[in-house]
């Protein structure tokens, strides 16, 4: 699982994906941050680990995922128009809560 979240991220990043949309479907909130999960992903990767079935990190993957998907079905704008992120992730706690 840490492999698919960076690649999300980095799909994501170049479509204009950045912290302030990160922090809204992450379980820390204000306190997330993208390198930071980059960072946790890129040790487990190298230790062999995953997340150990942490359900807080699956449900951000799975609202990664939703945002990715959402964004590439609505065929919007690259880079992505301000606000659009935001609504998105929006969507995506909705829709997967905890």
């Amino acid at each position: 699982m840490p492999q698919r979240m960076l690649q999300l991220l980095d799909e994501l990043d170049a479509l204009g994906f950045n912290n302030d949309d990160y922090r809204l479907i992450h379980h820390w909130g204000e306190k997330a941050r993208i390198s930071s999960m980059v960072s946790h992903c890129n040790k487990l990767i190298e230790s062999g680990g995953s997340f150990r079935g942490s359900h807080n990190n699956e449900c951000v993957k799975r609202r990664l995922e939703y945002v990715l998907r959402a964004y590439q079905e609505g065929d919007l704008s690259r880079p992505a128009k301000p606000g659009v992120f935001r609504a998105l992730c929006l969507d995506a706690k909705r829709v997967i809560p905890r």
